[in-house]
């Protein structure tokens, strides 16, 4: 035997239901027709009250002034325990981000685990901090810490007033050194036009950093060209002079002929 179809796409309450006649047949398509629509009803009502009950719900959540909606007693509590709990992770976590009192020891907080501090604040006197093991010359900073037990996690160190981040793990319980993150001002590169390379000797090329470094870089060289002659294997190129401004970009030619080669070069701290 088929049961009647349910139709979930219903938005409606359908008001209208054909009136029996006396002179209508006693057929199962009458009387099919008009129970359909009735179990229909049923079921648009019975997804409008569970609608409403959600609605209810969040509106306690949300503290609402509409007095009209109100939960069965069973579920108020339970929604009641979940706000509460939710309530104290906020309040813990605007105490975390209030608390700008300077710290002694970075690494004893972290040192805590998953229960101690997320985001401390760090100055000159702090210690096992970058600035205390002469990576920066920033004295203060903030870090968030991030330890999944006592044994392994993350300290995250961002230094006040410039772009410098440092980051040191704890695997194993034991600690590695801080490492630094590199951005666009830790790395600079270019191409040069470096023209004529006389014969037999060394040619100078002032090559000026677009941005200053805060110390002497790292510089790597290197000569481009397009020819397939072999005389562009004797040229040499190597860094002179360099400082935090720029260096010099020197090629030795030790072909008997003049040559203009392309260079490229990179500095990084």
């Amino acid at each position: 035997m088929a049961n009647f179809e349910i139709h979930e796409e219903q938005a409606a309450l359908v008001r209208e239901l054909r009136k029996l006649e006396t002179s209508d047949p006693v057929h199962a398509d009458v009387y099919n027709a008009l129970f359909e629509k009735l179990i229909n009803n049923d079921a648009f009502l019975e997804r409008l009250a569970n609608k409403m009950i959600e609605k209810s719900m969040l509106c306690h959540v949300l503290d609402s002034v509409n007095t009209q909606q109100v939960l069965a007693a069973d579920v108020g509590p339970k929604i009641t325990k979940i706000t509460d709990g939710l309530q104290k992770s906020i309040s813990g976590l605007n105490t975390d981000l209030n608390n700008r009192a300077v710290i002694t020891d970075l690494i004893s907080e972290a040192e805590a685990g998953p229960l101690g501090k997320r985001i401390v604040n760090c100055g000159d006197n702090t210690k096992n901090t970058p600035y205390k093991e002469g990576l920066t010359t920033l004295q203060s900073g903030t870090a968030i810490i991030c330890m999944s037990s006592a044994n392994y996690g993350t300290i995250l160190y961002i230094t006040a007033g410039s772009e410098k981040i440092f980051f040191k793990s704890k695997s194993n319980a034991i600690w590695g050194d801080w490492k630094q993150s590199i951005s666009n001002t830790d790395i600079q590169a270019g191409n040069a036009s470096l023209s004529e390379c006389a014969p037999g000797k060394t040619t100078d090329f002032d090559i000026t950093f677009p941005n200053p470094f805060p110390t002497i870089p790292k510089i790597m060289v290197s000569l481009r060209s397009s020819s397939q002659s072999e005389k562009y294997g004797l040229l040499t190129p190597y860094v002179a002079n360099a400082s935090k401004t720029g260096f010099t970009f020197r090629v030795a030619n030790a072909h008997t002929t003049s040559l203009a080669p392309l260079g490229s070069w990179m500095a990084m701290l």
